[in-house]
């Protein structure tokens, strides 16, 4: 013990402890309750189930480890998890994250002063303050500290002679590794750093080495991990869900290309900036901003020149300076899955940045090991202390952002960019109704100066010339669907209808994809143009007929209203033929044939078919079960009524609404 505290490796996880105490008073800013107090996070047998059976986790991963970490949480603390069990959670294992990365660079660098400063920096940027403080984050950190185990059971595997105590480090390691992936689903990397770190400890004789022999263990992990998932996941090993839909459309290979050659390089570049200079680690402007316009725009090319030097420099420098290299093979590698080349997003957040910044941060400091014969310590450290202090003090004064939720939706209207503040400074009187705080929103955001924010909008962003960055990262400019949507309602109500018609056009040039047209019906919609809404619907539908999102309310509403109930029939007829294994189509068909006229008979038919056993469930849009029972209500049919509700029960045991409509059910039997 004594020759661990005079160490000083412990010392990173202790400034973690100091800076990031009054995290743990935090409420929750995010809405971080979709995984980490789920149904599946609070039943053991839920639980369990995720491991062989994914259909009833929502969204589009393969994470059963995270739910257990988030299920074991919930069960220590009860009805305190959210949000303290979380919030100490993550305060406890990013302390030992802290630990094992100073362990492992101090096994690589050979230099304990430089390996604790390393980790010490890393845990004081403000780029780590939501993955830190996000709830959601909490066993996404629980899988770094896997990741990390992992790398350290092989690096101490190394360094032993004993057989036995060999193998049980590479058999721990190699556990640790498939854990990792099962909680973190892009930790596909993690042996290829390894492999360098080897090939820096042993050149070229590694490969003639019997320790390259043990190396491959790790790789054994893949197929059983993608076997494993192929079957729990009902043969699919990629999911998908409306929500991740809703924000990616591949394109073609040109849209690809220009996705790799031309926004990946500013993604890149962008992140660099944060890097160096923090100066926000708010969602609304750290992780949104302004692309070059054309391919071959002055940044545009400067990023691409950026990073193909990066990318010469980590092959080039490799001999010279190996440590350097390996920094940025970390880097490249964990943010590869990260940056946006396969969907449309020109954003990556800050959290993901979480893994990929401590490589940056090696790479930096393989100046001072390059060095180290011409620097004492002393002179290490007065050139590390303004930077310390710098990312410190940025830490400590956006800590408070991640508060609450209304504190957080003000610190992004703060920190927001002109093209999203006025959104923002909406989400916080919303925030602040919905709360019944609303004597405790901030003083600058008032009536006046929403106006002032979106007068100076349209005359900034009305007539905007449209380009790249507009076409291939839409989600990220002027045109956010949730802003534009605030501002066309707020040109109606103001009757400024040309203004607003010039709005509408552009907006469509923007969002030339099935979402965009999508959220242009529901604008529609709300504007009362229901002819021109069902011409948005179906646009959306014939540029991608298969998203779900597509077949909900809006849709009925737009073709009902809109008079085209006929037509809209042929949709539906089609979307039930793509997938004829799911729930939803069946019950959005019976909703659909529920509200046409005289034709209730249908309705009900499919509304059976949806709640049938043979059918995947629709987890997570209960609204359509409940639509069932009204159905079943109405025209006597008590049987199904209960078994809608059971099904409900089934992927949701906690819903106190099935249970109560189940428990009426039973006393009027």
């Amino acid at each position: 013990m004594r020759k661990f505290l005079k160490s000083f490796l412990w010392l990173p996880s202790l400034v973690f402890l100091l800076v990031y105490a009054q995290s743990l008073s935090f409420g929750a800013a995010f809405p971080d309750d979709s995984y980490v107090i789920s149904p599946l996070a609070r039943d053991f047998h839920l639980m369990l189930k995720t491991f062989y059976d994914n259909s009833s986790l929502p969204g589009v991963h393969f994470i059963p480890v995270f739910i257990f970490q988030c299920f074991l949480i919930n069960k220590i603390f009860g009805a305190n998890a959210y949000p303290f069990g979380f919030h100490l959670y993550q305060y406890l294992v990013q302390s030992i994250v802290c630990l094992l990365a100073t362990v492992i660079f101090y096994k690589i660098t050979k230099d304990k002063l430089i390996s604790v400063l390393i980790v010490t920096l890393w845990t004081v940027h403000p780029i780590n303050l939501q993955q830190i403080t996000r709830l959601l984050c909490g066993p996404g950190i629980g899988g770094f500290a896997l990741f990390l185990s992992f790398l350290l059971c092989f690096i101490l595997a190394r360094e032993v002679n004993k057989p036995f105590t060999k193998t049980i480090l590479i058999v721990s390691g190699t556990i640790f590794f498939l854990c990792a992936l099962l909680s973190v689903e892009f930790f596909f990397f993690l042996p290829f750093v390894l492999y360098i770190i080897y090939f820096y400890f042993e050149g070229k004789n590694l490969f003639s080495s019997k320790r390259f022999l043990y190396l491959l263990v790790p790789l054994g992990v893949y197929p059983v991990y993608l076997i494993w998932r192929y079957f729990a996941c009902g043969g699919n090993l990629y999911q998908t869900s409306e929500e991740l839909i809703k924000w990616m459309e591949v394109g073609n290979v040109k849209d690809i290309l220009f996705r790799t050659y031309w926004l990946a390089p500013q993604l890149l570049t962008h992140y660099f900036k944060f890097f160096i200079y923090p100066e926000s680690p708010i969602d609304t402007k750290a992780e949104w901003f302004t692309l070059g316009g054309t391919f071959w725009s002055p940044y545009s090319l400067f990023c691409q020149i950026f990073v193909l030097c990066l990318i010469l420099a980590m092959v080039l420098l490799f001999r010279r300076s190996p440590l350097f290299s390996i920094g940025l093979i970390w880097f490249f590698l964990s943010i590869i899955a990260e940056i946006q080349i396969y969907p449309l997003f020109s954003i990556v957040g800050a959290r993901y940045f979480y893994v990929s910044s401590l490589g940056l941060f090696l790479s930096a400091f393989s100046f001072f090991i390059y060095y180290r014969k011409y620097l004492s310590s002393k002179i290490i450290i007065i050139l590390i202390i303004p930077i310390f202090i710098f990312y410190t003090c940025k830490t400590v004064y956006y800590l408070p952002s991640s508060k609450d939720l209304l504190t957080q939706y003000e610190w992004m209207a703060k920190e927001a960019p002109p093209f999203l503040r006025v959104f923002y400074m909406n989400v916080v009187r919303q925030t602040a109704k919905k709360l019944d705080k609303e004597q405790k929103i901030v003083d600058w955001i008032n009536d006046e100066s929403i106006e002032y924010e979106v007068n100076k909008w349209l005359k900034r962003y009305l007539n905007l010339q449209i380009d790249l960055s507009y076409k291939f990262g839409s989600i990220q400019m002027p045109y956010n669907y949730n802003l534009y949507k605030f501002l066309c309602k707020h040109l109606y109500r103001n009757g400024k209808l040309n203004e607003l018609s010039i709005l509408i056009n552009q907006a469509i040039k923007v969002k030339n994809n099935s979402y965009g047209w999508y959220q242009m019906a529901g604008l529609l919609k709300d504007l009362g143009q229901w002819e021109a809404s069902w011409n948005a619907m179906k646009k959306a539908i014939w540029i991608n007929k298969k998203l779900m999102y597509l077949y909900g309310f809006d849709f009925i509403e737009i073709a009902l209203s809109s008079g085209n109930e006929n037509e809209a029939e042929k949709y539906v007829k089609d979307y039930v033929a793509l997938y004829t294994d799911l729930a939803h189509p069946y019950l959005f068909a019976g909703l659909f044939y529920w509200y046409s006229k005289g034709r209730r008979e249908e309705a009900i038919k499919y509304f059976q078919l949806g709640i049938s056993d043979d059918k995947v469930p629709c987890v997570g849009q209960d609204e359509y079960y409940f639509q069932a029972v009204n159905a079943f209500k109405e025209v006597g049919m008590l049987k199904d009524v209960k078994k809608t509700l059971s099904k409900v029960l089934s992927f949701d045991p906690y819903n106190k609404k099935a249970k109560l409509e189940l428990n009426e059910i039973e006393k009027v039997k």
